[in-house]
C-alpha cells in the first residue's frame, strides 16, 4: 500500500443520470481546503475532473464485474468481515455498475489514479462515525 501525499484528491459518489445527482468532492492536503458539489452527467463529472491536477480520485460504485454470478471476490471476502456490500449485478446496481466502469475508463484514459471505494466499510472498519469522520476533516 502506498502512502498518501500531498495534493489534491476527488470523491464521486456516482449516481445513475436522471434518478440523483452525483456527489462530488475535493480534498486539497496542500491548504487543507476541501469543496463539494452535485452533479447530474457523464460530461459534468468528467469536466469537473480535467479542471484539476488530482493525485486520486475515488468512486463510490463498483468498477469491476464479477468473473461468476454476482459478486466479485471483494463482496464475498467483505461479507466475512461483517462488511455489507449489494452485489454489482443485483437489481439497479447492474446499471450503476456499468457507469462506474464507464467513466473509470474514461478518467484512466486521461491517466488519473482511480480507485473504488466503500465508504461506509470503511468507516467501520476503522471504528468511526460519519460525525467522528465530519469533525476530523473539518479539524484541520
Amino acid at each position: 500500500m502506498t502512502a498518501i501525499t500531498k495534493g489534491t484528491y476527488a470523491g464521486i459518489d456516482l449516481a445513475l443520470p436522471n434518478r440523483r445527482r452525483t456527489g462530488f468532492g475535493l480534498i486539497n492536503t496542500d491548504n487543507n481546503t476541501y469543496y463539494v458539489s452535485t452533479l447530474s452527467t457523464k460530461e459534468e463529472i468528467i469536466n469537473s475532473v480535467l479542471r484539476q491536477p488530482l493525485s486520486l480520485i475515488c468512486i463510490d460504485a463498483p468498477l469491476g464485474l464479477p468473473k461468476h454470478g454476482i459478486n466479485r471476490l471483494v463482496e464475498v471476502k467483505a461479507r466475512r468481515l461483517g462488511l455489507r456490500l449489494i452485489p454489482p449485478l443485483l437489481g439497479p446496481m447492474r446499471w450503476l455498475t456499468i457507469y462506474g466502469i464507464q467513466i473509470a475508463s474514461e478518467l484512466r484514459k486521461y491517466g488519473f489514479k482511480v480507485l473504488e471505494v466503500h465508504p461506509t466499510s470503511t468507516l467501520r472498519v476503522l471504528g468511526m462515525s460519519r460525525q467522528d469522520f465530519v469533525k476530523f476533516i473539518t479539524s484541520g
